[in-house]
Parts: C-alpha cells; sequence; structure tokens
C-alpha cells in the first residue's frame, strides 16, 4: 500500500491551528483560575462582608445580599483550593488575633451561609460551635436562621468568645462531608 505524498500545511491554516491549541489552553487556564480561591480573592470577597453584628445593630438588605454573594464565589470555587486558603488565613490570623476579631465573623457567617446546615439537630450531630436552640435541638447555622430563603439573625443567641481562632478549613471540611451546598438561587433579601 502506498500512502499518498504528504501536502504541506498552508501558512493560514497553520496559524488556525495554532489560534485555535492557544485559544483552548487559555481558556482552560482561565477557567481553572476562576475555580481557584487565593488569599486575595478571599479578601476581595469578603470586604463588602459586614462583621456579624452582635448588638441590636441590624444586617440590612445589602449586607445580606453581599454575604450570599461571597458564599455564592465560594461555592464556585474549587473545595480543596477553599480548604487550603482557609488554612493560610487561620494562619496569618493567629498573629493578629482577637484583635481582629470582627474580621472573623465575617469568614464564619459566609460558612454558615454556603452550606445548607440544620438549624435542629441532635446533641449527637455536633461540632464545637454549635449552640442550643429553646426546644433542646441545635442550630449548625447559628447564629443565621432562614425563613422561606431569607436569612436572618437568631433572638437571643447567646454568644461567647473563647479565644480560640474560628477553625475555618476545619469546619469548612466537616460541612462539606456532611452537607449539601446551599441553593442560594432561593435567596430572598429582607
Amino acid at each position: 500500500m502506498t500512502l499518498p505524498p504528504r501536502s504541506k500545511p498552508s501558512p493560514i491554516g497553520t496559524l488556525i491551528c495554532g489560534l485555535f491549541v492557544v485559544f483552548i489552553f487559555t481558556s482552560h487556564a482561565a477557567e481553572s483560575d476562576q475555580r481557584q480561591l487565593t488569599q486575595e480573592r478571599l479578601a476581595t470577597a469578603m470586604r463588602p462582608v459586614k462583621h456579624w453584628p452582635f448588638t441590636t445593630e441590624k444586617y440590612s438588605s445589602e449586607d445580606w445580599s453581599n454575604l450570599v454573594n461571597t458564599a455564592k464565589i465560594i461555592q464556585q470555587c474549587d473545595p480543596n483550593s477553599v480548604e487550603k486558603t482557609l488554612k493560610d488565613w487561620e494562619a496569618w490570623r493567629i498573629k493578629d488575633f482577637p484583635s481582629d476579631f470582627l474580621n472573623a465573623t465575617k469568614v464564619m457567617l459566609t460558612l454558615e451561609v454556603v452550606f445548607d446546615l440544620p438549624e435542629n439537630i441532635q446533641a449527637s450531630e455536633l461540632h464545637p460551635y454549635s449552640n442550643p436552640n429553646q426546644d433542646g435541638t441545635f442550630n449548625l447555622a447559628w447564629p443565621i436562621v432562614w425563613n422561606a430563603g431569607r436569612p436572618g439573625f437568631a433572638e437571643a443567641a447567646p454568644h461567647s468568645y473563647n479565644g480560640a481562632v474560628y477553625p475555618a478549613s476545619d469546619l469548612f471540611r466537616w460541612y462539606r462531608s456532611k452537607y449539601k451546598l446551599r441553593d442560594l438561587s432561593k435567596f430572598r433579601p429582607n
């Protein structure tokens, strides 16, 4: 069997093929970069999030929207990069803690929104940051409560600071192993 002689590729065909390959690789790299959570991206996403208002201060509709938008960014990222970034954030925060406690509450609130956490479970399913409801069950999403897609803060919720850095990466891993991501398309601001 004789093969036909190979023709030389045209310069235009080579250019088009090369551009196609570059496009495929750069679009894949850009998509991959978008799925990575970095310290810079976390800081940028957290900037508009309001800290947990411990007093009678309220969260506005805009505050809730900012929190939900940040949670959406984290939901779209590669989970391994989120966990690594949260671990890096914890290491960085140790030197500024507790003076930067209010900023830590931004991460805590965001994780409580990222995952669809139960608001009334039995004590056997708890993590250290769970708080009791009046009926004896526990709210893993505490201090947040959800009502038909509308978030709010639990009334008269007890809170305490025990001096430890919020274990964001451990909780992210634990939540991820047990609970699905919250469907934030159902979110409705107050």
